[in-house]
C-alpha cells in the first residue's frame, strides 16, 4: 500500500469540513486541480472512495467517515508537536464572534486552543455580523466567524449550520393548540426574518412572547417552556430539543458561516483556531439529523 501522506490528509480534512474543493484550496493555499490530485492519491492509497458530491457539497463517505477521526487526531497531534518545539513569542489573537454563537458549543472550542497556544492571548469581541465586519476590514480584529447572509464580504466557508425549531427539553412547554408562543431576537437578523416568514407564509397564528438582542436570553426563554424559537443547530444547548407539531412546514434555510481574516493576520495561530472553529460547528451540526428536522413542523409539540 502506498504511503499516506500527511498533506494529503490535511487537504481531505479541509475538504470535509468546508464541502467544497475550492474552499478547501483556500484553506490549504494549493490550487483546486492540486486539491483533487491529492484526494485522489490518498483514496487509491487507502483503497476506498472517500468523497461523494451532494446537494449541499462535498459529503464523506462511509470510508470517509471512519477515517476522519484518525485525521483528526492527527492534525492535533501535528500541531501539539509544532508547538512544543517551537518557543512562541507572547502575541495577541482578536476574534469576532456573533452573539448567536457566542456560548454552547464554542466554548470548547476556546478552551482547546488556548490549551495549544499558551503564549497566545485570546481576546474575544460579540457582536452582530455586521458590527464585527467592518471591523475585520479596519484590522480592529484578526479573524471573525460571521453568518454569510449578513455580511458582503466573501470568507472562508467553515460550515452550513441546520436552523431548527427548538423547545424545552424539559416536559413543560408551550400549550398544544391556540396561538403558538415565539421568542425571536429584537434586531432584524436572518433567523428572526426566516422564523416570521415561516409562519406567515404558512398560515399559522403566533404571538411573540419574548424578544432580545441576546442568543443567550432568546434560549432561557425557550429552555424555560414559555416559547418556541428558531436558532442553529451549533447555538443549540442540550436542554433544548427539535420542536414539531401538526403543521407542515417548508425546510428552512441553512445558515452559512463564514471567517473573515485581516490582511495582516499571521497564519498561525490564526489556521489553527480556523480549523477548531470548523471542526465544532460541522461537528455540532452532524449530530443533528438534517433529513429528520429539514421540515420541521410548526404547531403542537
Amino acid at each position: 500500500m502506498p504511503q499516506v501522506r500527511s498533506d494529503w490528509l490535511e487537504t481531505f480534512l479541509a475538504a470535509v469540513e468546508t464541502r467544497s474543493f475550492t474552499a478547501a484550496a483556500r484553506r490549504v493555499h494549493r490550487s483546486q486541480s492540486a486539491v483533487s490530485l491529492q484526494i485522489g492519491k490518498l483514496e487509491a492509497a487507502v483503497g476506498h472512495r472517500l468523497l461523494v458530491r451532494g446537494p449541499g457539497g462535498l459529503r464523506p463517505t462511509a470510508a470517509g467517515e471512519r477515517l476522519l477521526p484518525y485525521v483528526r487526531h492527527a492534525a492535533d497531534a501535528v500541531e501539539a508537536v509544532t508547538h512544543a518545539l517551537t518557543a512562541d513569542t507572547p502575541r495577541l489573537l482578536r476574534l469576532g464572534l456573533p452573539d448567536e454563537y457566542a456560548d454552547g458549543t464554542l466554548t470548547d472550542v476556546l478552551a482547546r486552543f488556548t490549551r495549544a497556544h499558551p503564549q497566545t492571548s485570546l481576546e474575544v469581541t460579540c457582536g452582530r455580523s455586521a458590527l464585527l465586519e467592518p471591523l475585520v476590514l479596519a484590522g480592529e480584529l484578526d479573524l471573525a466567524l460571521v453568518l454569510a447572509d449578513e455580511v458582503r464580504t466573501a470568507g472562508e466557508q467553515l460550515a452550513e449550520d441546520p436552523t431548527l425549531w427548538l423547545r424545552s427539553a424539559a416536559p413543560e412547554g408551550p400549550p398544544d393548540e391556540g396561538t403558538l408562543p415565539i421568542a425571536v431576537f429584537d434586531q432584524e437578523c436572518s433567523w428572526r426574518r426566516w422564523a416570521l416568514e415561516a409562519l406567515e407564509s404558512h398560515g399559522i397564528d403566533y404571538r411573540i412572547v419574548f424578544s432580545s438582542g441576546s442568543a443567550a436570553a432568546i434560549r432561557a426563554a425557550i429552555r424555560s417552556g414559555v416559547a418556541v424559537g428558531l436558532l442553529g443547530a451549533s447555538s443549540a444547548t442540550r436542554d433544548l430539543r427539535p420542536f414539531s407539531g401538526s403543521a407542515s412546514m417548508a425546510p428552512m434555510p441553512t445558515t452559512r458561516l463564514i471567517l473573515l481574516r485581516a490582511d495582516r493576520t499571521a497564519a498561525e495561530p490564526a489556521a489553527t483556531l480556523g480549523r477548531l472553529l470548523s471542526s465544532a460547528l460541522n461537528a455540532a451540526a452532524a449530530a443533528w439529523d438534517p433529513s429528520a428536522h429539514a421540515t420541521a413542523p410548526v404547531g403542537t409539540p
